[in-house]
């Protein structure tokens, strides 16, 4: 019985996406419901970090642009 215990304690549910079920995905050796793994995959504003999509951090406003003339220079 104890030998059973033991060989269970190096082994996790899954090692690669195929090993799990359907549209399921292996994150950290666990089989779960597929959320993204790709930033794309995300709603903007946000990023995939370990299956999950997370709000990026506040980013600060880029510099307004010089103007912008159109037409011929005087």
């Amino acid at each position: 019985m104890l030998l059973i215990g033991l060989w269970g304690l190096g082994c996790s549910e899954c090692e690669v996406d195929y090993d799990c079920p359907g549209t399921r995905i292996c994150t950290d050796g666990v089989c779960e419901a597929f959320v993204c793994r790709r930033n794309e995959d995300c709603p903007p504003g946000n990023q995939c970090a370990a299956n999950a999509c997370r709000e990026n951090p506040a980013q600060p406003a880029p510099d307004a642009p010089d103007a912008i003339v159109i037409g011929p220079g005087r």
